[in-house]
Protein backbone atom coordinates (compact mmCIF):
# COMPACT_ATOMS: atom_id res chain seq x y z
CA UNK A 1 0.00 0.00 0.00
CA UNK A 2 1.16 3.47 -0.52
CA UNK A 3 2.16 5.12 2.63
CA UNK A 4 1.79 9.26 2.75
CA UNK A 5 3.97 11.52 4.92
CA UNK A 6 3.21 12.31 8.12
CA UNK A 7 2.51 16.01 7.71
CA UNK A 8 1.84 16.24 11.57
CA UNK A 9 5.50 16.55 12.15
CA UNK A 10 5.72 14.65 15.06
CA UNK A 11 7.82 12.37 13.66
CA UNK A 12 12.01 12.94 12.05
CA UNK A 13 12.66 13.19 8.20
CA UNK A 14 14.00 9.44 8.77
CA UNK A 15 11.23 8.54 11.53
CA UNK A 16 8.60 9.62 8.37
CA UNK A 17 10.96 7.90 5.62
CA UNK A 18 10.89 4.45 7.61
CA UNK A 19 6.90 4.69 8.30
CA UNK A 20 6.17 5.23 5.01
CA UNK A 21 8.38 2.12 3.97
CA UNK A 22 7.05 -0.18 6.68
CA UNK A 23 3.70 0.92 7.84
CA UNK A 24 0.84 -1.59 7.00
CA UNK A 25 -2.58 -1.01 8.43
CA UNK A 26 -1.42 0.22 11.80
CA UNK A 27 -3.36 3.69 12.40
CA UNK A 28 0.07 5.26 14.27
CA UNK A 29 2.97 3.27 13.03
CA UNK A 30 6.50 4.64 14.75
CA UNK A 31 10.01 2.91 13.75
CA UNK A 32 12.07 1.23 15.80
CA UNK A 33 14.15 4.18 17.42
CA UNK A 34 17.45 2.51 16.58
CA UNK A 35 16.74 2.05 13.23
CA UNK A 36 15.96 5.49 12.89
CA UNK A 37 19.10 6.66 14.25
CA UNK A 38 21.03 4.47 12.17
CA UNK A 39 19.04 5.28 8.86
CA UNK A 40 19.92 8.97 9.80
CA UNK A 41 23.32 8.30 10.19
CA UNK A 42 23.44 6.40 6.74
CA UNK A 43 22.10 9.54 5.24
CA UNK A 44 24.64 11.66 7.25
CA UNK A 45 27.36 9.46 5.99
CA UNK A 46 25.99 9.61 2.34
CA UNK A 47 25.54 13.08 2.08
CA UNK A 48 28.93 13.70 4.04
CA UNK A 49 30.49 12.05 0.56
CA UNK A 50 28.50 13.98 -1.70
CA UNK A 51 27.46 13.19 -5.52
CA UNK A 52 30.23 10.53 -5.92
CA UNK A 53 30.31 6.52 -5.99
CA UNK A 54 27.66 5.84 -3.34
CA UNK A 55 25.38 8.60 -5.10
CA UNK A 56 25.73 6.88 -8.05
CA UNK A 57 25.24 3.69 -6.70
CA UNK A 58 22.20 4.81 -5.14
CA UNK A 59 20.67 6.31 -8.18
CA UNK A 60 21.95 3.25 -10.51
CA UNK A 61 20.39 0.45 -8.04
CA UNK A 62 17.50 2.54 -7.12
CA UNK A 63 16.15 2.51 -11.05
CA UNK A 64 15.86 -1.04 -11.29
CA UNK A 65 12.86 -0.26 -8.33
CA UNK A 66 14.18 -2.64 -5.72
CA UNK A 67 13.51 -2.61 -1.69
CA UNK A 68 14.87 1.11 -0.70
CA UNK A 69 16.95 -0.71 2.16
CA UNK A 70 18.98 -2.41 -0.90
CA UNK A 71 19.57 0.79 -2.53
CA UNK A 72 20.82 2.47 0.57
CA UNK A 73 22.77 -0.33 1.89
CA UNK A 74 24.27 -0.87 -1.24
CA UNK A 75 25.40 2.97 -1.06
CA UNK A 76 27.00 2.93 1.92
CA UNK A 77 29.06 -0.14 1.06
CA UNK A 78 30.14 1.30 -2.11
CA UNK A 79 32.26 3.24 -0.06
CA UNK A 80 33.97 -0.01 1.89
CA UNK A 81 36.78 0.03 -0.62
CA UNK A 82 40.29 1.30 0.07
CA UNK A 83 40.14 3.19 -3.48
CA UNK A 84 37.36 5.44 -1.90
CA UNK A 85 39.81 5.91 1.05
CA UNK A 86 38.00 3.65 3.95
CA UNK A 87 34.75 6.10 4.15
CA UNK A 88 32.58 3.18 4.18
CA UNK A 89 34.69 0.96 7.09
CA UNK A 90 34.26 3.93 9.12
CA UNK A 91 30.34 4.18 8.36
CA UNK A 92 30.06 0.92 9.00
CA UNK A 93 32.23 0.49 13.31
CA UNK A 94 29.89 4.20 13.55
CA UNK A 95 27.02 2.38 12.77
CA UNK A 96 28.18 -1.00 15.07
CA UNK A 97 28.57 1.92 18.06
CA UNK A 98 25.05 2.88 17.30
CA UNK A 99 23.68 -0.66 17.23
CA UNK A 100 25.59 -1.49 20.54
CA UNK A 101 24.23 1.57 22.37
Amino acid sequence: PLNYPDASGRQSYCANFLTMLDRLSEPSYEPDARLVRLVDTMFVALAEIGASSATAMLRHVASSKVDPYVALSSAVMCTYGARIGNVGSDVLSMLRNLLST
